[in-house]
């Protein structure tokens, strides 16, 4: 640990640090000389006006520094990496929604013979797990309706059966 004897805006200061003593002298002479401007343009001014102007004047300048040069590194490649991965789930997250939509269409366009018209719904439907059950017994009926729709334009010879439909065919994906 140093401890120097310096003077500094012409008072005389003690100082003990854990840096060199060089370091500690190095760093008076530029705090002096900042006094010593600031006292060379400012007449009339009290010592404590002058040290606290001279303190907010340095970090002012230190502050401006360390924002050029935040500004001209540009963004941290950790700020970059996640910029590229935001955007690439923006895309996918679009893709997903064009293919929602693509799907409800294949259902409304290719199940819509199978479904019966909504009914309304009665005041007095049960239970909430007796409507649970029909939710999901109507849900399986339109799945499996859904999957058993074939075209009937198209079809198997070999095999005598119909060409069944599915949603990659519908988006032209189909798989040979």
């Amino acid at each position: 640990m140093a401890k120097i004897t310096t003077f500094v805006g012409g008072r005389r200061c003690v100082l003990q640090s854990d840096a060199s003593a060089l370091y500690m002298e190095k760093i008076c002479r530029l705090a002096d000389q900042k006094i010593r401007q600031i006292k060379a343009r400012q007449n009339g001014l009290g010592d404590d006006q002058i040290y606290l102007l001279a303190l907010i004047n340095e970090l002012d300048q230190q502050q401006r520094e360390r924002l050029e040069a935040g500004a001209q590194a540009g963004p941290t490649p950790q700020v970059a990496a996640l910029t590229a991965e935001n955007q690439l789930l923006k895309e996918k997250l679009t893709a997903y929604e064009a293919r929602a939509c693509l799907a409800e269409a294949f259902m409304q366009e290719y199940s819509g013979s199978n479904t019966r018209p909504k009914r309304k719904r009665s005041r007095k439907g049960g239970s909430p797990k007796a409507r649970a059950k029909q939710t999901e017994s109507r849900q399986e009926v339109a799945l499996n309706s859904a999957a058993a729709v074939t075209d009937s334009d198209s079809g198997d010879p070999e095999h005598g059966q119909p060409y069944q439909l599915t949603f990659e065919d519908y988006l032209g994906e189909r798989k040979n």
